[in-house]
């Protein structure tokens, strides 16, 4: 059972019902003083049968009587530590391999060997993000999309010029085994208390250099949060229902809901692709690229936003648009990446070479205001 489980991205109403309840707990939390502690005790005395350790209800409860625990989302990729060994969320489409985890142990021995010790002692399989403070997902590309032996050579030259935060780092997401046992269908609460515990008492004594680190659980408003994380240059938060199991290579709904930050940007149209269903007349989506370096590049295709009127009004004479610039919201996942766009309006007044990384504004308003 290698595969993560992964986070979803949801509409502006239920993003906006989820912040509402996180926020109303957080208030009753503060008047109330003291949680009720119930749920707590029990999970205590599940974990305590399963493995003979004793974990506070006090700790427990912080995350058991509340729907949703908040926590910062890094930009890097989702990794499983299963006996030391770092396996990513990807099936090999390689000749041979086909269907079988990507594994990428060799790439990152500095890690490797804390959480090998920390297998050894505990039989901990892990979920976590690999990341380089400071960076973006692409840094990591450039550790992990080599073979292994310049992948060491390039942090051992980051660590040279920068120092060693800034080689590759491993943030503790969740737990799917404990002692061997498997954990998944205890409610993440558990699994979080018992995480806590695995970090305390198997990882962090080995790891001198602080590589490994826990998701730090956010308690302010996630309005507040979010806004203070991207405008210092990160990535996000995730919300995870506190009560949902752990399901390897899904995203069930509801159970992780990410937070990402948003971009504006003005860009240029590339082409279009064939539509489906009641725009198979027309055109599915448009494919749009910013100039890089000098060279328009792709960075992603928009279907959401287009108004029946826009789609027919450039469907009429499609060649005439390319080359024509568009203002469009998106999430930036580097700065030759964009998902989930949507368009917003054209923009006849502005030129092409205008559309550069520059033109990138930053959205840090997590639900609509």
């Amino acid at each position: 059972m290698i595969m993560c489980m992964g986070a979803d991205h949801v509409k502006p109403e239920r993003l906006n019902k989820v912040v509402k309840t996180i926020n109303n707990e957080r208030l009753r939390r503060v008047a109330d003083n003291v949680p009720p502690l119930s749920a707590a005790f029990d999970a205590m005395d599940n974990i305590k049968s399963m493995f003979d350790i004793v974990i506070p209800a006090a700790l427990i409860s912080r995350y058991s009587d509340v729907s949703y625990s908040v926590e910062e989302k890094y930009d890097g990729y989702s990794y499983i530590n299963d006996g030391g060994r770092f396996f990513s969320k990807r099936l090999s489409q390689a000749k041979g391999n086909e269907g079988t985890p990507v594994e990428k142990t060799s790439h990152m021995p500095r890690l490797a060997a804390i959480l090998k010790i920390a297998y050894d002692m505990c039989g901990c399989d892990l979920h976590g993000e690999l990341y380089i403070p400071g960076g973006i997902s692409d840094d990591v590309t450039k550790i992990l999309g080599c073979d292994a032996d310049k992948a060491i050579a390039r942090e051992d030259e980051n660590i040279e010029r920068y120092g060693i935060g800034k080689i590759l780092h491993y943030r503790l997401l969740d737990i799917r085994k404990f002692n061997g046992v498997d954990i998944t269908r205890q409610p993440y609460y558990v699994r979080r208390s018992i995480l806590e515990y695995v970090y305390d008492a198997f990882i962090r004594q080995f790891d001198n250099n602080g590589l490994i680190q826990l998701a730090e659980i956010l308690y302010d408003d996630p309005r507040n949060e979010f806004r203070r994380i991207v405008r210092a240059g990160g990535e996000g938060i995730i919300m995870k229902d506190t009560h949902a199991l752990y399901v390897p290579g899904k995203k069930p709904a509801g159970n992780w809901i990410k937070g990402k930050k948003k971009v504006t940007a003005d860009v240029v149209i590339t082409g279009f692709n064939d539509g489906t269903g009641k725009n198979k007349s027309l055109f599915g989506s448009f494919e749009f690229g910013l100039y890089i370096d000098g060279k328009l590049t792709k960075v992603g295709s928009c279907s959401s936003g287009l108004s029946d009127a826009i789609r027919q009004r450039i469907a009429a004479d499609p060649n005439s648009y390319i080359g024509t610039v568009m203002e469009i919201t998106a999430i930036q996942e580097s700065v030759k990446s964009c998902r989930n766009a949507a368009f917003i309006r054209l923009r006849d007044d502005k030129d092409a070479i205008e559309c550069t990384p520059m033109c990138v504004m930053m959205n840090d308003n997590l639900v609509n205001e």
